[in-house]
């Protein structure tokens, strides 16, 4: 049998081959091996990504809810500092008619002057004055007797509904004087009509203007009018179209 031998170039050119392709193998693999890794990184930046999401929005839901109870405590404070602040004025009142001193003043001239006014302080509800020219004199404070005019005309505006004015007139019979005050709008409720000017009593409802109110307004009215020597009362329209208030004074002799 004849035996074959390989050209020493051949086998050297066959050798070259074989480490091309072992060094290109080498290199596939390398790549390979870079491109699993970069792989797996990105899926490990992508878990990590949900990850910080996933804290992001409960982080941000967290502060949410505390910013939502700040604001919750604020509104609390707030009410809390309207409540004693409305109480003060109250005591502060009653202070004043126990102590106050009394002196004789023009009702009439009070009335037109605090209506004048409230153009300004409540400009989308008209205010009318029906009255005559002579004074109507009383015994009491002027700036007490202002104050409860001011209570009433917050009252009338809060309850007016429509178009109508709230409308005033004060005029003198013999030895009284009366001061009526009439409001279209909510009527007074049959239980209410008899404890309206009592303390703590409120009619409105509780998120009326987002703010409390503890029903001392008309007690006020009524705390003055006394201090004047009158009595106060409101009824219903005849027509059941609003409310009306009378307040009636001893003039001054």
């Amino acid at each position: 049998m004849r035996e074959t031998s390989l050209d020493p170039q051949a086998v050297e050119q066959l050798q070259r081959e074989a480490a091309k392709l072992k060094k290109i193998n080498a290199a596939l693999m390398s790549r390979v091996e870079r491109s699993m890794d970069q792989q797996l990184n990105a899926f490990s930046l992508f878990e990590t990504a949900i990850a910080l999401d996933h804290k992001v929005r409960d982080r941000t839901y967290q502060l949410r809810e505390a910013l939502h109870s700040v604001e919750r405590a604020n509104e609390g404070l707030n009410r809390l500092d309207t409540i004693l602040t409305r109480m003060s004025e109250a005591t502060r009142l009653e202070q004043l008619v126990r102590e106050g001193e009394r002196e004789r003043f023009n009702a009439r001239a009070v009335l037109a002057g605090c209506i004048s006014g409230y153009a300004g302080v409540y400009p989308h509800r008209r205010f009318e004055l029906a009255t005559g020219e002579t004074p109507v004199m009383l015994n009491g404070a002027p700036d007490l007797f202002a104050q409860m005019l001011d209570k009433l005309a917050a009252n009338a505006v809060d309850f007016s509904s429509g178009e109508d004015a709230v409308k005033f007139s004060l005029e003198q019979n013999d030895n009284e004087a009366v001061l009526i005050l009439t409001n279209s709008g909510v009527l007074l409720p049959a239980e209410m009509q008899g404890r309206l000017f009592e303390s703590m009593i409120s009619m409105r409802p509780r998120s009326h203007a987002g703010e409390p109110h503890l029903g001392l307004g008309l007690y006020i009215v009524r705390m003055i009018a006394e201090f004047h020597g009158g009595r106060v009362a409101a009824h219903n329209r005849p027509d059941g179209s609003g409310v009306v208030f009378e307040l009636h004074f001893p003039v001054a002799g």
